[in-house]
């Protein structure tokens, strides 16, 4: 009788019987109700059950109602274990949580207090140098002369006269430094006869059949040695020099500026890019790290998953990895 889908199908009378004579069920019923018999409807000639109705004994019941569904009458509690508060909800007798409510410790009318250390500038003796010398300081004479013997071992691979000199490649990058400001349509008219273009300047410094046989030779790295991981590994020597350079004559400040750049470009390369919405929208993109009135200290070009990461800030991504990366620099 311990099944459980026993008591889910209604007892008979005499399944119920069985049960109390068992003592299955601790409380004492009130009563029995037995459901009409399976013949209800059938014709019978009387409606008498056989035996005395005051005098019940269960084993004079006829097989009929001993087949009949059965229930049993348990006895209503008194109201006396009735309770005034039985009648309340639930939601009176729970107590309300408070709220979190946030705190702000603040002053009306102040500014915060400055929680950095005060940044005393480092004063030095300012040092009017000219234009040239400035120059020099960051293409000095060993960056120079690593740029001569690539592109004479260059013009060497080629069949020709590996011959040019540290004065040369001078003049040869003070004539791009001019065609930045006074341009022309066509690079060979810086040295024709003509007063409206002739730049006297260049053509006395360097000639221009000297001037092209530099322009197609220069390299600044091997070709033997190149990195084909690296989109720019032909000016990776260049830009190594010239980072350590600028972090060298940096000035000492406090705010820095890291940002992507542009450099405007509309030919046809791999690396270059396009933003919409900038001043610059084609060209070479480069992360740059700067002071405050605009020196560079640091830049990188941007070769999208090619881009050099350090493998310490890989996991962060690469907008947090490269800020990451010029932090650690300035902090060497």
């Amino acid at each position: 009788m311990s099944d459980k889908r026993y008591w889910k199908k209604p007892l008979t009378l005499a399944e119920l019987l069985e049960e109390l004579e068992s003592d299955s069920i601790p409380q004492v019923p009130k009563g029995i109700v037995i459901f009409p018999p399976e013949n209800a409807n059938d014709t019978c000639d009387t409606d008498e059950d056989s035996g005395d109705e005051n005098d019940v004994v269960p084993n004079n019941l006829p097989g009929v109602q001993l087949r009949a569904q059965a229930e049993i009458d348990f006895e209503v509690e008194s109201d006396n274990d009735w309770d005034s508060d039985d009648g309340l909800p639930l939601s009176n007798f729970i107590e309300r949580r408070p709220k979190n409510s946030k705190t702000f410790a603040y002053t009306l009318n102040k500014d915060l207090e400055n929680s950095f250390l005060e940044w005393q500038p480092i004063q030095n003796v300012k040092n009017n140098r000219s234009p040239g010398t400035t120059f020099k300081i960051f293409f000095d004479k060993d960056l120079v002369e690593e740029i001569v013997n690539f592109s004479n071992v260059y013009s060497q691979q080629k069949n020709r006269t590996g011959d040019i000199t540290v004065d040369e490649m001078y003049c040869f990058l003070g004539v791009l430094l001019v065609s930045g400001y006074a341009s022309v349509s066509r690079r060979h008219m810086y040295w024709q006869n003509c007063d409206d273009t002739q730049n006297k300047l260049i053509s006395a410094a360097i000639s221009r059949d000297r001037f092209q046989f530099i322009m197609s030779n220069l390299h600044c790295n091997d070709n033997t040695t190149l990195d084909k991981n690296d989109k720019y590994c032909k000016l990776r020597p260049l830009f190594n020099n010239l980072n350590k350079k600028f972090f060298d004559f940096a000035p000492i400040e406090q705010n820095h500026s890291f940002d992507e750049a542009m450099i405007p470009y509309f030919g046809r390369h791999t690396c270059k890019q396009f933003i919409r919405g900038k001043p610059i929208r084609w060209g070479y993109k480069f992360w740059v790290g700067t002071l405050r009135l605009g020196y560079i200290v640091y830049f990188d070009p941007y070769q999208g998953s090619s881009t050099t990461i350090s493998e310490k800030y890989k996991h962060m991504g690469l907008g947090a990895s490269v800020v990451l990366q010029y932090a650690q620099i300035t902090i060497q």
